[in-house]
This record gives structure tokens, C-alpha cells and sequence, in this order.
């Protein structure tokens, strides 16, 4: 390893059951190996070493060639990571409640068809990536809550105009195409040793949880001379909760019980230039799906139970390293979800046939991509193909075969100038979807009418997507950032409104930073960014035939079901455009002390929000705060954390007739931890106790879903 000598290092000894421990090392020591040599002879005790300042892996580098999902230096304050170690401290029940933990975001719950969300800066078509695995945000939402949080090494936030290389930046299951606002990107553990946990724990409503980690690995070169380096580990982890006894405010029950048994296999190895990780993940579960309180208190509860839920996710991803300035990243991936919607318990579920409604989905994924080093240039390229295929429909458009594929291609270039202090970078991708089986109609959260409008065999507009950035080193402890990115798609085979010539819809992003390292313990981060989009596409009503022969052209009133005036021929939607408009500041400051403390605190102003039909005004909220502040002392360590959402509305899914908004979000949560090492019998443990949201609050992020309010709970972790 090369290092300049006038830097020094801090060497950190991580541990489950222990808090990290802390050691400088100049660089000369790090050079000769000195300290590592005395840190790997701690004992069975040490998980895992890394060197701060330094990069612990190639794979988990920011900027090494062979990190999968880098991004450029002037993203730099575009993107955030939490690490297994913040992770563990935080105390998730679920990636999406680890997401409230990042800056700008916070997740959502609802029942009906909706399940698990999230939202960064006011956007919602996200894309989660885990282990190379890409899942379209609406079937992340139904089976990511079975992945075990203990399991993640490492979770980042990646947000749109930052990601070209990384999956196609158009989304699945819309007629018209969408842009993917951002990417959230999960790495479970990979052995680091031989060694492994197990973890018991228990929380309010009658939550038992267990989770066992192990793993070993092979082939150390220092002792053996082996070539071949390697290796296995295993997760497998159960979950059941009751869910609380209390009732809605219309009486009904929450119906938020759920089981879960999961396993996560991984394996790796690197052999000379080849590097290869291996992910199979199993879930068998089955859970219920939320009351809502918005129905009326006469009426009967949905009692909806998705009864059985099993997913399967296969994942090989690697690279080939050529030399020192060329090499091949791949990473192929199938995953599979079965599972079935029962509604016994209300008259509104007597459609369900057979018991029940089949939802299948299958996603294959291959990303290939060459990063080449030439005379001072980084040129990234490459492309991905995309299937998805649900044979049995989902969501609101069950019994209708959907299959999509998107073919993308992408560029990357990057440059350093001025002895690396300042770094410039490109790219630009296009992405084309082919809808082979769909429905021309979507409104996220709504029933269509009925009969729906289908497609077969359209091939959409080829979407554009560009981005550039700079990152300026100005001193050693001030840096600036800026990005700029656009995309633009063409509509075909749409109908508009009459008197409304549809234009092409185009997207810009732009955001402008600066960074500054005000010491060892503070580190503070300033941001404005942009996000307009011009002639955004909307349905505006529909074009059919009646029963009694009259023509309805693109007529918004609601499609009657019978009678001489309901539709005797398919629906054809009418769309229309308008020009939507989000600015914002965001504000950062992180860091940490020598007496096992640290901090981060994040705060997100939306200052414009605009939209022709004043919808985005009320449905984002316009103030997101988080704070997170950890502090160890001799065996004991302690984590708070405290989310607040301002006030915003949004409409009641799959509301019917219901057009209300109703009022969301004026929040503040509060999680805390407090955890306590300690040896007994020759073994490592550790006792933790927890709470999340303690202030009981019962708020919304949709309408119609409150959250459980206050969950308490202890684990107690065993390392072997």
C-alpha cells in the first residue's frame, strides 16, 4: 500500500459484542505493516479491521475501479452511507425504518396494495440495489421488510442524476416510461474471519426474534502462500410479532401481525484477477396487511393477510481485474416473489378467487461494464438488460400478464486536473423500454376503471439521460461540488387532451455544494439542489364507446360501471401535461471525539414547490430533520436518534369516490439504545436495551396508516 508519508491513520477494531476500539498510526507503521501485524494478533475476539483514511477494501472504496457502485467525487455530498456498525447501534426494525435515518428521507407505510415506501427530497421512484440485485420499488416495498437488518454491512443513498452506470434510469410498469429518482444500495455481510453471532431478541407486542450469523474464510496468503482466497458465510434469522392490541380510531384492529423466517448465503472468492461474490436470499413469511383508519366505523375491516410470501433473490457479481487501468465489472441477478393477497373478514374481499389473489414477480438483471485508466482519463462503459415479468398481474391489476424489458446504454469520463485537486466528470445513457404485455393506465395507489386499456409490443421513446460535475479541492479542509443533469424522453402512441399538443417531457437536475473539514471532530456539508420537469404526463380522463352508442371523448367524470352509459369498449386515457418545479437547501454536519463519541444532524428545506395544479405544494413536506448522536464510555455505549417530518397532505389510497386530502406527516420521532459489553465464560456478549419512537406518536405518512406508536424492546448478542 502506497500513502503519503505526512498523513497519519486511525486503525479501528470492530467488534460486535464491543465498542470499536481506536488507534493513530502514521504512515510510515501502516507501510511496513507494523500495526496491522499486532491488531490481527488480538485474538477470536476481533470481527473485523479497517483503516480509516485508508481504504479497508477495493470493493468498499469510494473511487477504486473495482467498487460497483462508485460514484464521482463531485457527488460527494449527493450520497450518504450508514455502516454495520451505525446500523447495529440504530436498532431498525427493517431497512425502511433504517432509511429515516438518512438525511431527506423518510419511509411510508400503507395498507391495501401499497405497502413499504420511501421518499428522498419529495421523489419516490426509487430503485434498491442489494448485492447487485436490482428491485423495482414496488416489489422492494413487499418483500425487503423480511431482510435482516443484522445481516447489512452497508447501506448507501444514492441520489438520480449521480448513478448512470449503476441500472437503467427508466421504471417498470408505467405506459409512458418514468426517470428513477435515486438508488438505495445494501451490502450484506461477507465473512471476515471464522467467527459468528447470535442474537436474541424481544420487543413489545409480543416480538420474539432471532437471528445466527457464521461464516469462515480460506486460502490466507500470509500463512499458507495459497492463491486462492475465499469466503462462506451464513445468516438465518426468525421474526413474529402480534402487532399491538390497541384499535384504530374507528375501532378496527391495526392487522399489522407478521412471521418471517429468512436465510442468507454468500460465498466468494478471488483467484489471481478474478473476484467473485455469490448472494442466495430466502424469505418464507406471511404477514397482514394494515387496516385502514379511514374507513368508515360501521363498516366491516379488510382484515387483508398476504398468506404465504416467499422470495427468492440469486445474485453473482464480480470483476476481472486486467491490470492496474483496466477493469471488468458484471453482475447478473434473478429474483423471484410468490405471494398470495387473502381477505377473508369483509364483503368488499368477496371478488378474491379462490381464497385469494396470486401475485408473481420475476426480475433478471445483467449489468456489464469496463473501467479503463488512460493518460489521466477514467472512461467507464457499458449497459444493462432488464426483465420483468409478472404472469399473474399485481397490485390493482390482478389476472393480467405483464412482461417489460429495458435495454440501456451507458458512457462515463472522468478527469483530474491541476495535480488532483480538481476533478471533472461526464456521462450519458439511454434507456429503452419495450412494454410486451401491460396496461395503459397508471395511478399509483388507485383502481383503474373498468375495461382496462392493454398493451401489446409498444416500444417507448428512447430516454436520454446526461450528467457532468465538478469537484474543486480549494485547501485541505475546503472542497466545492456541483452537478447538473437532464434527461429527455419523446411520447409516442398517447392520446392527448383535445386542444393540448403534447411536448416532449425533459428533466433537470442541478445541485451545488460545499464541504468543509473544520477539524478532527467536525465536518460540515452545505447543499442547494433542483429538480424541475417540464410537460410531465398525466391522465386527464378517457375516450370510449357507451352502451347506448354515444362517444365519451377524454371525459373526466367517473367511468360508470353499468347502464346505458357504461363503457362498451375498451377505455383509451387522455393525457395531459404540466411543468413541475422543487428546490431546496440541505444542511449536514457529522463527526466524532476521541471518547468513543460521534454525531451526524441533517436538515432538508424545500423552498419551492410548484406544480400547475397545486399538488406538489401540499403533498411534500417541506422541512425533514434528522439527528443521530452516539457516545461510548468504558463498556457502555448509548445512541439516540430523532426524526421530524413537517406537515403535508396526501390522498387516501385506493380511495374510490373518496378525493380528500388529509393531513400527513408534523412528526417527531425519537430512538434510543443503550448497550452494555461484557465477557462471561470465555465469550463475548453484549446487552442491549431499546426503544423506537418513544414519544408514542401516532403519525402518518399515509393517509389512513398511523404508525404502532412506542415499541420497546432488549436483545442480547453472543459472539463466537
Amino acid at each position: 500500500m502506497r500513502v503519503p508519508a505526512a498523513r497519519t491513520f486511525r486503525v479501528v477494531v470492530h467488534h460486535d459484542a464491543f465498542d470499536d476500539a481506536v488507534l493513530e498510526v502514521g504512515a510510515e507503521q501502516l507501510d511496513r505493516g507494523e500495526v496491522l501485524d499486532v491488531v490481527l494478533a488480538v485474538g477470536r475476539f476481533v470481527e473485523r479491521v479497517s483503516v480509516e483514511g485508508a481504504p479497508r477494501e477495493q470493493a468498499l472504496a469510494p473511487q477504486s475501479p473495482q467498487n460497483p457502485y462508485r460514484v464521482p467525487l463531485s457527488a460527494g455530498t449527493i450520497s450518504q452511507v450508514l455502516t454495520a456498525s451505525q446500523i447495529q447501534a440504530l436498532k431498525p426494525v427493517s431497512v425502511f425504518d433504517l432509511l429515516n435515518n438518512t438525511t431527506g428521507a423518510f419511509s411510508t407505510s400503507s395498507g391495501k396494495k401499497g405497502f413499504s415506501g420511501a421518499r428522498i427530497r419529495g421523489d419516490s421512484n426509487l430503485v434498491w440495489i442489494v448485492d447487485g440485485a436490482y428491485l423495482p420499488s414496488q416489489v422492494a416495498g413487499r418483500i425487503l421488510p423480511a431482510l435482516p437488518v443484522n445481516a447489512i454491512e452497508q447501506m448507501e443513498v444514492i441520489r438520480g442524476s449521480s448513478s448512470l452506470t449503476l441500472a437503467p434510469m427508466v421504471g417498470f410498469s408505467n405506459p409512458s416510461g418514468s426517470p428513477t429518482d435515486g438508488f438505495i444500495v445494501i451490502r450484506t455481510r461477507r465473512a471476515q474471519r471464522s467467527n459468528g453471532s447470535v442474537r436474541l431478541a424481544f420487543e413489545s407486542n409480543q416480538t420474539p426474534a432471532a437471528n445466527v450469523l457464521a461464516g469462515t474464510t480460506f486460502g490466507t496468503p500470509r500463512a499458507t502462500g495459497a492463491r486462492s482466497l475465499g469466503y462462506v458465510s451464513a445468516t438465518a434469522s426468525v421474526f413474529d410479532t402480534a402487532g399491538p392490541g390497541g384499535r384504530l380510531s374507528n375501532g378496527h384492529a391495526y392487522n399489522v401481525a407478521r412471521h418471517s423466517t429468512s436465510a442468507l448465503l454468500k460465498a466468494g472468492v478471488s483467484q489471481g484477477f478474478f473476484n467473485v461474490d455469490a448472494t442466495w436470499f430466502h424469505d418464507h413469511s406471511r404477514f397482514q396487511v394494515p387496516n385502514s383508519a379511514l374507513v368508515a366505523s360501521a363498516g366491516a375491516a379488510d382484515n387483508w393477510e398476504m398468506r404465504p410470501s416467499r422470495t427468492d433473490m440469486l445474485v453473482a457479481a464480480g470483476n476481472l481485474v486486467w491490470s492496474r487501468r483496466q477493469t471488468t465489472l458484471f453482475a447478473v441477478s434473478h429474483n423471484r416473489s410468490h405471494q398470495k393477497l387473502n381477505g377473508a373478514g369483509s364483503l368488499a374481499n368477496l371478488n378474491f378467487e379462490d381464497g385469494g389473489l396470486l401475485n408473481e414477480n420475476r426480475t433478471t438483471h445483467i449489468n456489464v461494464r469496463h473501467v479503463a485508466d488512460l493518460s489521466g482519463f477514467r472512461l467507464s462503459t457499458g449497459g444493462d438488460v432488464m426483465r420483468w415479468h409478472t404472469p399473474t398481474g399485481q397490485n390493482s391489476y390482478e389476472g393480467i400478464e405483464r412482461r417489460e424489458r429495458i435495454t440501456g446504454l451507458f458512457a462515463q469520463v472522468e478527469r483530474s486536473l491541476l495535480r488532483n485537486r480538481v476533478a471533472m466528470d461526464g456521462s450519458v445513457r439511454r434507456d429503452q423500454v419495450r412494454i410486451l404485455n401491460g396496461v395503459d393506465y397508471f395511478t399509483g395507489g388507485a383502481q383503474p376503471p373498468q375495461p382496462l386499456p392493454l398493451v401489446t409490443n409498444r416500444t417507448l421513446a428512447p430516454a436520454v439521460f446526461f450528467t457532468a460535475g465538478a469537484h474543486a479541492q480549494i485547501s485541505q479542509r475546503l472542497s466545492l461540488l456541483g452537478r447538473v443533469g437532464r434527461n429527455r424522453q419523446s411520447d409516442s402512441n398517447i392520446n392527448a387532451v383535445p386542444g393540448v399538443a403534447l411536448e416532449p417531457e425533459t428533466q433537470t437536475k442541478w445541485e451545488a455544494g460545499v464541504e468543509s473539514r473544520l477539524g478532527a471532530m467536525v465536518t460540515a456539508m452545505a447543499t442547494a439542489f433542483h429538480r424541475g420537469v417540464q410537460n410531465e404526463k398525466s391522465i386527464s380522463g378517457y375516450t370510449y364507446t357507451r352502451n347506448n352508442g354515444a362517444l365519451a371523448v377524454c371525459s373526466t367524470a367517473a367511468v360508470p360501471t353499468t347502464g346505458a352509459g357504461a363503457p362498451a369498449t375498451s377505455l383509451q386515457p387522455c393525457y395531459t401535461q404540466s411543468d413541475t418545479t422543487r428546490e431546496g437547501l440541505e444542511f449536514v454536519i457529522e463527526g466524532g471525539w476521541p471518547a468513543q463519541g460521534r454525531y451526524r444532524a441533517g436538515y432538508t428545506r424545500m423552498t419551492t414547490l410548484e406544480d400547475s395544479a397545486n399538488l406538489v405544494q401540499r403533498t411534500t413536506p417541506r422541512n425533514v430533520l434528522d439527528l443521530s448522536l452516539t457516545q461510548g464510555w468504558q463498556l457502555f455505549s448509548a445512541t439516540v436518534s430523532v426524526k421530524r417530518v413537517s406537515s403535508f397532505e396526501g390522498r387516501r389510497p385506493a380511495g374510490g369516490a373518496d378525493t380528500a386530502y388529509y393531513p400527513l406527516g408534523d412528526y417527531t420521532r425519537v430512538d434510543a439504545s443503550l448497550g452494555r459489553s461484557f465477557v462471561l465464560g470465555g465469550k463475548a456478549y453484549r446487552a442491549t436495551a431499546y426503544g423506537r419512537n418513544l414519544g408514542d406518536v401516532r403519525y402518518q405518512s399515509v393517509a389512513g396508516f398511523p404508525d404502532v406508536g412506542r415499541v420497546l424492546g432488549a436483545d442480547l448478542t453472543l459472539t463466537f
